[in-house]
């Protein structure tokens, strides 16, 4: 038997019909056989911020379990993904933050890959932490089945735009944070699309800025030029990968 994945169907329907699922992974290693069990959905967390997952069932929240900080998988317990809305919403562990304003429904995850939500700050509920989530797809065969005609769902946790700056020279961020960073380090920002991000740096003597607004709808690749006075500088091409920018 050859390392495989597959979705099994459960003798088991949600009230709304929908059937339960299980996905059994198989993995051969020094020649025994491994069979894991797996959730439909799962969340991996890529901050450093532990992540409360709950999940909405008969009007109440209730506690999925903590997508950890080791980026390793969490599976939402099928009791808990199979309710009558299938939504779902996320809390930074600690008691600083409330539970996130908006959910997501894992029922639609084929309509829609990125979702951003925030958790207001407890003490200042002006102030909050948005969050990226992007839902990643992994097609499946079904238990009879030689094709891939299934899905279960990864869904990772990033904050909303990471920034890389791979030039030679530091790249100063001012605004919505003061940040400079040389070449090779990267920030995490707290910003959603529609703000913008302001940028300069110091080049033979003169010193060259641009404003970059975050779009909605970014592509793969952008070009934005700094410019000091007259002068311009060589543009930087930004590389857009999940809910990163790289500078390159």
């Amino acid at each position: 038997m050859r390392s495989e994945s597959r979705t099994f169907e459960l003798p088991m329907k949600s009230n709304d019909g929908k059937q339960w699922k299980v996905v059994v992974e198989i993995k051969v290693e020094n020649m025994r056989r491994l069979i894991y069990l797996h959730s439909t959905v799962q969340f991996v967390n890529h901050l450093d911020i532990p992540f409360e997952i709950h999940s909405m069932r008969d009007g109440r929240l209730d506690f999925c379990g903590i997508a950890e900080t080791d980026s390793e998988p969490l599976d939402i317990a099928l009791p808990l993904l199979y309710t009558a809305t299938g939504e779902l919403f996320i809390k930074p562990q600690d008691d600083a933050y409330e539970m996130s304003n908006e959910s997501v429904c894992w029922n639609k995850f084929e309509d829609k890959a990125r979702y951003i939500v925030r958790c207001d700050l407890s003490e200042d509920m002006k102030q909050g932490l948005f969050v990226a989530l992007i839902v990643e797809e992994i097609p499946l065969k079904a238990e009879r089945s030689r094709d891939l005609d299934d899905i279960s769902y990864i869904v990772h946790i990033f904050s909303p735009l990471t920034l890389h700056n791979f030039l030679p020279i530091a790249l100063r961020l001012t605004s919505p944070i003061q940040k400079e960073l040389f070449g090779g380090e990267e920030v995490s920002l707290n910003v959603i699309p529609g703000q913008n991000l302001n940028f300069e740096v110091d080049y033979r003597g003169d010193l060259y800025v641009t404003e970059m607004l975050f779009p909605v709808e970014h592509q793969d690749l952008m070009v934005i030029t700094l410019t000091s006075g007259e002068k311009f500088l060589v543009s930087i091409i930004l590389l857009a990968v999940g809910g990163s920018f790289q500078n390159i």
